[in-house]
């Protein structure tokens, strides 16, 4: 009888990470915990991640703008509303590119080492 912390997970399957459907996939390289995993994706997936990636480059470059703006007002007219200005829309710019961003990664699980929610397929670990 295999001890308590002793659990096997499957291997990954042959599915995409994020939705489960099993064809149109390729091998992409995704970020965990500093770590570079290639995984299976669908293209459709795949191209919604990239474009979700993108968003966020822009997001944050216009973030970066607008609180930089933000304090540059700030210092010039001597008051705190220009300032505050500027970190809520940078805010506002921000966040919802990151929430995007990260739903359209692969779910990635508590445990030991890197176990992923893989739809229809349940937990496999993969790192």
């Amino acid at each position: 009888m295999p001890a308590a912390t002793d659990y096997r997970m499957p291997a990954t399957p042959n599915a995409c990470v994020v939705c489960g459907r099993p064809y149109d996939l390729s091998r992409q390289s995704f970020r965990f915990r500093r770590r570079s995993i290639d995984l299976p994706v669908c293209a459709s997936c795949w191209k919604r991640h990239e474009a979700a990636r993108m968003l966020v480059r822009i997001a944050v470059a216009l973030a970066a703008f607008a609180a930089v703006g933000g304090i540059a007002a700030g210092v010039l007219s001597g008051h705190a509303e220009p300032v505050i200005a500027g970190a809520l829309t940078a805010a506002v710019f921000a966040a919802p590119s990151i929430v995007l961003f990260r739903r359209r990664r692969p779910k990635l699980v508590a445990g030991e080492g890197i176990v992923l929610d893989i739809p229809k397929h349940g937990r496999v670990r993969v790192g």
